[in-house]
């Protein structure tokens, strides 16, 4: 008999916990055939792995492998306690998914994020209810350069159309020619 539940027990707990949360777009997805919890919260495509916090390296590895397939925005990393997988003394089986669920909910999870735009991890240590605000958070930090252009490109063509219909007003030339210059050096 096993002494301990598989990974996959943690990321439907997890992907559980979050919808719980609110972040109810979290599924689980297979990549390379490993459960994945994915969400898209703010546009951004956020993939969240978990591992025991002994698995570390192979977690930085993996969410590097996601970012650089371009499988999404933000990797995040979750690094859980053996414990909260693992049999205890006086159990006589493995933990059973409610089980492990109180566990992650009770205990100190350390959150690893690296994105598209980022050189090394962010360490954040948290508990399971601070996941969503963080995860706000680090959206917060990061748009895809394909939307940025494209908001570039939108706010550009409002500013030409709004200087088009203030060059066609009567008497308001001199002020459209200031605003034009102005707007000029801005882009």
């Amino acid at each position: 008999m096993a002494d301990s539940v598989r990974e996959e027990v943690v990321d439907v707990v997890l992907t559980q916990i979050l919808n719980d949360y609110g972040l109810e777009g979290a599924s689980l997805q297979r990549f390379n055939q490993v459960p994945d919890i994915y969400l898209t919260y703010r546009g951004m495509r956020i993939i969240i792995e978990a591992k025991r916090a002994d698995w570390r390296r192979q977690l930085e590895t993996q969410l590097e492998d996601r970012l650089k397939d371009n499988l999404c925005d933000i990797a995040i990393g979750v690094l859980y306690p053996r414990d909260v997988v693992q049999r205890r003394r006086t159990e006589i089986a493995p933990p059973t998914p409610r089980q492990v669920r109180q566990r992650l909910t009770k205990t100190t999870l350390i959150l690893l994020k690296k994105s598209s735009v980022d050189t090394t991890f962010t360490v954040t240590v948290c508990s399971t209810a601070e996941i969503p605000e963080l995860i706000s958070r680090f959206t917060a930090g990061v748009i895809a350069d394909e939307e940025l252009d494209e908001a570039v490109e939108r706010i550009g063509d409002s500013i030409g159309g709004f200087v088009a219909e203030l060059i066609t007003m009567e008497g308001v030339s001199r002020i459209t020619r200031e605003i034009e210059v102005i707007l000029s050096g801005v882009g």
